[in-house]
C-alpha cells in the first residue's frame, strides 16, 4: 500500500497538538474518535502491521489508517519519516465497534500488542522467509 501523502499530511496539521512521535496507537485512536463519522461509514478504517525503516528489509510495528488502497500516516509527519515507506498490514478493523472494543478488551490500551500476537507471530515466519525483518 502507498502513503497519502496529502491527507496524511493534513490529518497531522490538523491533529497537531495531539500527535506525538512513536505513539502511532494513540494517535490513530485520537483520530479516530474526533473524525468517527470516517470510520463508522467505512469510508477509513484502523491498520495494524509494519512500517519500513532504513530500508525494505526492516520493519517496526506500527499502526495508521486505510483508505482504499491508500494509507493516511499522520504520525510519520509527527517524527519526519521517510515518505517512501513501504506498509506490511497484519489486521484491517473494517468495523470501528470491533476496533474500539478490541481495545476495550485490551485494558484500554490501543496498541492492541497480545491481542494480535499470534498474527504478529505468523506474519514474523512469514516475513523472516523472504529476508524481511519485523521488529515489535
Amino acid at each position: 500500500m502507498k502513503l497519502d501523502i496529502q491527507t496524511s499530511k493534513a490529518m497531522y496539521e490538523k491533529f497537531k497538538n495531539k500527535i506525538e512521535p512513536k505513539m502511532c496507537y494513540n494517535n490513530v485512536f485520537r483520530i479516530s474518535t474526533s473524525m468517527m463519522s470516517k470510520f463508522k461509514s467505512g469510508e477509513w478504517k484502523v491498520a495494524y502491521g509494519y512500517i519500513s525503516v532504513f530500508d525494505k528489509s526492516l520493519y517496526a510495528r506500527h499502526c495508521f489508517i486505510v483508505c482504499g488502497d491508500s494509507v493516511i500516516d499522520p504520525t510519520l509527519f509527527a517524527a519526519s519519516g521517510n515518505l517512501d515507506a513501504d506498509y506490511i498490514i497484519t489486521k484491517i478493523y473494517d468495523n470501528f465497534s470491533d476496533y474500539t472494543k478490541a481495545i476495550e478488551d485490551n485494558d484500554f490500551v490501543p496498541d492492541l500488542i497480545r491481542p494480535l500476537r499470534e498474527l504478529d507471530k505468523k506474519l514474523f515466519l512469514k516475513m523472516q522467509e523472504k529476508g524481511i525483518y519485523l521488529v515489535q
